[in-house]
């Protein structure tokens, strides 16, 4: 009877063990597997309209983070069909008085992940801003979240 108890309290001790170990290695390729599932770029392409008044390096400039890998296998591409600087309006009123108010600035565009051809991913997006550079700070926040989701 003494040794089938020995057998017992051997044979929980080894369960827990293993159950212990088999949980931190599940934790552990979880969190690897987490950690690689994001998009790698091997190229960034904006494409700007002619009429719009914006320079594709005032985008690139806020996008320096992200990091490109020949070994990367997705496009990133940045299409701008949107913008206003902020209108400017000038309201009269009565006995001759007006007064200006400066709307916002905003831009929209569309942001794609592409592998190949095949689009995995495409956003619209539009930032607004009560300035040129506030505006632009916005979209490239914008743009950094997409580019960094999960897949």
């Amino acid at each position: 009877m003494e040794s089938v108890f020995n057998i017992k309290v051997i044979c929980e001790s080894c369960l827990n063990r293993y159950i212990k170990t088999a949980g931190i290695i599940l934790i552990i390729l979880m969190l690897q597997a987490c950690s690689r599932n994001y998009y790698e770029y091997n190229a960034l392409e904006i494409h700007i309209p002619v009429e719009i008044n914006i320079v594709e390096s005032e985008i690139r400039g806020r996008l320096a983070p992200l990091r490109f890998s020949d070994a990367g296998g997705f496009n990133l591409r940045i299409t701008v069909y949107g913008f206003s600087q902020g209108a400017e309006i000038i309201n009269f009123s009565s006995g001759d008085q007006f007064s200006t108010v400066r709307g916002k600035a905003w831009i929209k565009a569309l942001v794609q992940v592409k592998k190949g051809e095949e689009i995995v991913q495409a956003d619209f997006i539009e930032a607004a801003g009560d300035n040129r550079e506030e505006l632009l700070d916005r979209f490239g926040s914008m743009i950094l979240e997409i580019a960094v989701r999960q897949r």
